[in-house]
């Protein structure tokens, strides 16, 4: 049985949107029979970085992640909200080395913008996968080969029961930390102003340690989803429930919209915000033709050239 390294695993956090996307790729790859044979979590191997690629190499070379890399048949770094405005460039480091080594280099689910660092090493992964249009625009602006698949999350399997009874409810969720005086404050008021029509849902609470497998279950019965997250437009085109959608500290919810059919506006403030509420409530149509069309997209062909190279493929 082949073997990968997998960084940046996300699988420990307490975010819904995480620990499903990790558990997609456990068994994604184990679909095809392939094992992961070391992981890392999203908060190890920052200190890799040194400054500069030279440097960050020479650390990778000295740090024991050097004999997992060697050991595997192939690298893979799960790209999920790293790779933008000078974040991530020790697994950019990583890949680098193992390029050195002889591997094949996989960058998957991955959010790209504004990247510096490691761009030959971008140019020269054996496959590059991003998950949403904007990130898919960027790497075509540099010049570098890549698929557009959608987010992993829409591999997880789900529970079909529900843990908490959200019926009728406007759904708020939180939002991304770098935005909390602009979206936050918005959300807020929001919350303040529906009163019990509302339920604050948090995508990332130590909560979502326990019941994260039940939201889709759980926001089935909405009426609507309003969020600051990336995930929070996934998991609403998973429980089919119309949404309004505030952006992040990226280009990943606009790029995430721009790949829809129907044409998807963000959020607006005060009693804009209110009108496209009502909007959404009236005419869910453009919210669902997004989410008939991500699951067109179904099943995810995120590994598919990682099964080819291993094993000679198909991937199914």
């Amino acid at each position: 049985m082949k073997t990968v390294a997998l960084f940046n695993d996300t699988g420990s956090q307490d975010h819904v949107g995480c620990r499903a996307v990790s558990r997609a790729h456990r068994g994604m790859l184990q679909d095809v029979g392939i094992r992961v044979g070391y992981s890392s979590g999203h908060d190890q191997w920052h200190e890799l970085w040194q400054g500069s690629e030279a440097a960050t190499c020479a650390a990778v070379r000295k740090a024991a992640v050097m004999e997992s890399i060697r050991a595997a048949d192939a690298v893979i770094v799960n790209g999920e909200g790293t790779l933008h405005h000078g974040f991530g460039p020790n697994l950019l480091g990583i890949l680098q080395v193992a390029q050195e080594e002889g591997k094949p280099t996989f960058l998957v689910n991955a959010l790209v913008q504004s990247c510096t660092h490691f761009l030959d090493t971008l140019a020269r992964l054996t496959d590059c996968v991003g998950r949403d249009q904007a990130s898919s625009a960027y790497l075509s602006g540099l010049g570098i080969r890549h698929r557009l698949v959608p987010d992993s999350i829409l591999a997880c399997p789900w529970s079909p029961e529900p843990s908490v009874d959200l019926s009728g409810k406007i759904v708020v969720t939180d939002w991304h930390p770098s935005r909390d005086a602009d979206v936050g404050a918005r959300l807020r008021r929001l919350c303040r102003r529906l009163g019990d029509q509302a339920a604050y849902y948090p995508l990332e609470h130590p909560d979502r340690a326990s019941d994260w497998e039940h939201t889709v279950a759980n926001w089935a019965a909405a009426r609507v989803v309003i969020t600051g997250r990336h995930h929070g437009v996934y998991l609403a085109t998973l429980a089919r429930v119309p949404f309004l959608a505030f952006p992040s500290n990226s280009h990943k919810i606009e790029g995430l919209l721009a790949m829809s059919p129907a044409p998807l506006a963000m959020g607006r403030d005060g009693l804009r915000m209110r009108i496209q509420i009502r909007r959404l409530l009236r005419d869910p149509a453009p919210c669902l033709a997004l989410a008939d069309h991500l699951q067109a997209q179904c099943p995810l062909q995120t590994f598919r050239e990682l099964d080819a190279c291993l094993q000679g493929g198909p991937f199914v």
